[in-house]
């Protein structure tokens, strides 16, 4: 296989267990150069996925593969291909950042000095600053710069955008779209800034409830589903109707999320509806309406 063919991460059946939550049977792909965001509500489950990509727990089922190295059995070039940046990684035994990004580069051969600089920059992240005088935005940055400068074929971010100013979040954007131009580089990435996430990543995984409610391509899933409004009776057969989410009604006035691929707009006519209107629906109506 090509390795530009070669999913970058393969996520297959995976369960999770803990006392009061389980993630059950996640299977996902990110495609060899795309961005793919991963959304869901607090406690769906994301940075418990994305932790054991790197063998930070361990999975009661499943397979996890990265660039096709299994993530238990193959950890050390796994590692040597896949970066991560999230807000709970700890610079603090390090001192300053220079100290944290001197002692990191040592372990990385593809380490990037001057493309470094560039993000410290950008980022108006003082090189000589101590880490405990770090706000927590300028601690993300530094896992960032830590991530980006060595230039992994997988970057693996879990809110990247947390604490970053307006500034500093389109730079990042628009250097992970600059990762995945090289078509043997990708960029998953968890966030709950879904006006970012529905304009920079072209791929979509939705996790609701420990299990994946939505994954395939940005634009199509998207487009897949729109609201509808309509007229019929109170008890109508149109209410529970596959493909009609979340219906609502006012007397005879209905509302619902409809997904056209099951359930075409004009399929409610037959069903009894008259006065059919649709509309777009966005991302984060759709991840509203589907997460409720």
């Amino acid at each position: 296989m090509n390795p530009t063919e070669m999913p970058a991460l393969e996520i297959r059946g995976i369960a999770k267990k803990f006392r009061n939550f389980a993630l059950e049977d996640i299977s996902l792909t990110v495609p060899a150069g795309s961005i793919t965001a991963l959304i869901g509500p607090n406690g769906a489950g994301k940075t418990t996925l994305l932790n054991l990509i790197f063998g930070v727990g361990a999975a009661q089922a499943g397979t996890i593969r990265v660039f096709g190295h299994d993530h238990v059995e193959e950890d050390v070039p796994l590692k040597r291909l896949a970066a991560f940046a999230g807000p709970e990684l700890d610079f603090s035994p390090w001192g300053s950042v220079h100290a944290a990004l001197r002692f990191l580069a040592g372990f990385r051969p593809t380490w990037d000095t001057a493309y470094e600089q560039r993000i410290l920059e950008q980022f108006e992240l003082p090189a000589n600053k101590t880490i405990d005088a770090l706000s927590f935005g300028e601690q993300t940055k530094l896992a960032l710069v830590a991530a980006l400068a060595w230039r992994p074929r997988l970057l693996v971010l879990d809110e990247p955008t947390t604490g970053l100013d307006a500034r500093s979040r389109h730079f990042l954007m628009n250097e992970l779209l600059a990762v995945v131009t090289d078509p043997g580089c990708s960029v998953f990435l968890s966030s709950h800034q879904l006006a970012d996430v529905e304009r920079y990543a072209d791929r979509l995984v939705m996790l609701g409830r420990g299990r994946v409610l939505l994954e395939g391509e940005m634009a199509a899933l998207v487009e897949d589903y729109c609201w509808a409004q309509w007229t019929a009776p109170e008890k109508s057969a149109l209410n529970g109707a596959p493909g009609i989410l979340v219906p609502r009604h006012d007397g005879a006035l209905w509302k619902a999320l409809l997904q056209r691929s099951v359930c075409p707009p004009e399929k409610l006519e037959t069903l009894g509806a008259t006065q059919v209107r649709t509309q777009p629906v966005t991302l984060e109506e759709l991840f509203l309406a589907l997460t409720a």
